[in-house]
């Protein structure tokens, strides 16, 4: 629906606009982790997506080097983390959509509540 490029550069700008220092990778994953996604389960993680083990393990390991992780659960700091991409991330997709009503019509209303779930669960960095 949104493709490749435009989910990258979309997550992107959330990254920036959170003013978190993280590469988008690595805050992509960050935030799976804090929307419950076991990141122990690297098979689970690459399932039906352009990425794999090793790349799961290089995001991890940069999100431990900086105590965002331990293993493979969130610290305190990796779920302040994650939140304020989210925060970030909610205030864009609602700019991105501020004109729109959301009764004006069901196809759009659809378009809309697949466009915020493709841009969340899209991997970035590979």
């Amino acid at each position: 629906m949104v493709g490749r490029q435009r989910t990258t550069a979309f997550i992107e700008g959330t990254v920036d606009a959170s003013g978190v220092d993280l590469p988008v990778a690595a805050a992509w994953l960050l935030v799976q982790g804090e929307e419950g996604v076991d990141l122990g389960d690297r098979e689970a993680i690459t399932a039906n997506r352009p990425i794999d083990a090793a790349w799961v393990g290089a995001q991890l390991d940069l999100l431990a080097g900086r105590g965002l992780v331990t293993e493979t659960q969130l610290t305190a700091s990796g779920h302040a983390t994650a939140e304020r991409l989210l925060d970030a991330n909610r205030r864009r997709l609602t700019a991105l959509v501020a004109d729109w009503s959301y009764d004006d019509d069901p196809r759009v209303n659809d378009a809309i509540t697949r466009l915020a779930e493709e841009l969340a669960r899209e991997p970035v960095g590979t």
